[in-house]
């Protein structure tokens, strides 16, 4: 069960919320082009929502910005055809985690969607380059998160397209 806080509720408009509560299912292997996409989307959605944010969670907002900054600078050009794709994918993967980390505690809604979305979207991004590095990135090595509200891809997408 999906729970949203009465203002993230009101906030959202009816379209937004019936994208977040259909819960489709995530559509399998992922590909660099689509996990990149995904990156962006996330990142765009996350450094949107960036000035609301640190009026609700001042402290979350100044730890978590300077990553957001990094990943959407690295995003902006990334093509799965980059020379440097692989190494950029690896840097981002491990400002997600960075960003878990930071957000180990209560983030308030609905910023915590878009948290729990990069939850979602990090082993989609191991098994993608995890197979083309050297010294694969381990899921143990990342903070487990909690995603309660967004159960797959799918629903981190929606999210991210809301939240743009």
């Amino acid at each position: 069960m999906l729970l949203i806080s009465r203002r993230a509720g009101v906030a959202a408009t009816p379209a937004a919320l019936a994208l977040v509560l259909a819960g489709c299912s995530s559509t399998g292997a992922t590909s660099a082009a689509s996990i990149i996409a995904d990156l962006q989307a996330g990142f765009t959605a996350l450094q949107t929502q960036l000035p609301a944010l640190a009026k609700a969670d001042p402290g979350l907002a100044a730890a978590i910005t300077p990553y957001v900054g990094q990943a959407t600078g690295l995003l902006a050009s990334l093509t799965a055809a980059s020379p440097t794709m692989t190494g950029t994918l690896a840097t981002i993967d491990g400002i997600i985690n960075a960003i878990l980390s930071a957000a180990s505690g209560i983030v308030p809604p609905p910023y915590d969607l878009l948290v729990e979305g990069l939850a979602v979207l990090a082993p989609e991004l191991e098994a993608v380059i995890n197979p083309l590095l050297s010294a694969p990135a381990t899921a143990a090595a990342r903070m487990p998160f909690p995603h309660p509200h967004v159960a797959d891809l799918a629903q981190a997408r929606a999210l991210f397209a809301v939240y743009r």
